[in-house]
């Protein structure tokens, strides 16, 4: 069992769990004292499991608070590979749950998996953001890197392209076009 210290006004206590119906299934213990006429909550005893999600409930996070966790997440010089690539798709899956019409949060999935070397969902991922946000160059590049991974060279020289023509000066985009075709030019 977990103690969390709390000092809220019992009514609000009181609210918040008749609301609940999974909170009343749960085993907990309350004690009530009075205080200058006001009943407050002292002690929870909850199970851990509980106190997260009663956490949960209270703090409403934003799918950008999601997405910057994830980014942050990815970019940590001290992540395990596993863990975190469960970490953060699990991130940007609550992200897309409370925004599920925003591009970048799509893009990111597939940015991620194009990382740890999953192309097919990349692609996947990538196809949704690029169907939210037609004019979105960066789109574009990273299924052009997970086609070309996946020796789908025209399909990636066709999405370098639309990169380069969304952003002239998208040098990444360039480069990578050039070095494929240099590349399909020896296969032939």
């Amino acid at each position: 069992l977990s103690i969390a210290m709390l000092l809220l006004p019992a009514r609000v206590i009181w609210d918040f769990l008749k609301n609940f119906s999974y909170l009343k299934s749960q085993k907990f213990v309350f004690f009530v004292v009075l205080q200058n006429k006001v009943h407050y909550i002292i002690e929870f005893l909850l199970h851990l499991n509980l106190i997260k999600n009663i956490m949960g409930l209270f703090s409403k996070s934003t799918s950008e608070e999601y997405i910057n966790k994830a980014i942050e997440k990815f970019f940590n010089p001290h992540r395990s590979p596993f863990t975190s690539y469960v970490e953060i798709q699990d991130l940007l899956y609550k992200a897309e749950k409370l925004d599920q019409n925003n591009a970048e949060i799509y893009f990111l999935k597939g940015w991620v998996n194009n990382h740890f070397d999953y192309y097919d969902t990349a692609i996947i991922e990538i196809n949704k953001a690029i169907k939210l946000k037609p004019n979105y160059p960066d789109a574009y590049y990273n299924r052009g890197f997970a086609k070309f991974q996946k020796d789908d060279f025209i399909g990636a020289l066709a999405d370098y392209d639309m990169a380069i023509r969304l952003n002239p000066n998208f040098s990444e985009a360039i480069e990578d076009k050039r070095n494929l075709l240099i590349l399909m030019n020896k296969k032939i």
